[in-house]
């Protein structure tokens, strides 16, 4: 039996979890997307985009109201059109 001393445990580094493992190839590579795949996560990002923008602007009409309940619906919609008449 070998009995270490407190100064060998001092001076190797302590790995942590993760620590000289190795990633396997399939982790390295990014996935490839297909065409199709693509085009659909674009879409869903600029549809987010402009909700988002909707939503913003939705909200500043609500503010110049002084948040003044009962009108949500027509602040979203006159928003919306504010904000697809931008974008024409």
């Amino acid at each position: 039996m070998q009995v270490s001393s407190s100064t060998d445990s001092a001076t190797k580094p302590a790995k942590g979890p993760g620590k000289g493992r190795q990633r396997s190839n399939a982790a390295k590579e990014a996935p490839q997307l297909k065409s199709n795949e693509v085009e659909s996560s674009i879409t869903m990002i600029q549809a987010v985009d402009v909700n988002d923008k909707i939503a913003t602007a939705a909200y500043f009409l609500a503010e110049r109201r002084g948040f003044v309940p009962g009108h949500e619906l027509e602040d979203w919609l006159t928003a919306e059109q504010q904000v697809q008449s931008l974008q024409s």
